[in-house]
């Protein structure tokens, strides 16, 4: 998460103060993106 945040000048703190809705959708949708790439590897390792 922290890498998302350094690369993506939309997750910044003054990003944040000014739209807070925008800035947790983006969040949101780093966290869930991280999360579906380490179930699918984790899979992926218990199947082969």
């Amino acid at each position: 998460m922290n890498n998302y945040k350094k690369n993506d000048e939309k997750l910044s703190e003054k990003s944040k103060e000014l739209n807070q809705l925008e800035w947790v959708k983006l969040m949101n949708n780093y966290k869930n993106m991280a999360e579906e790439i380490i179930l699918k590897e984790l899979f992926y390792t218990e199947n082969v």
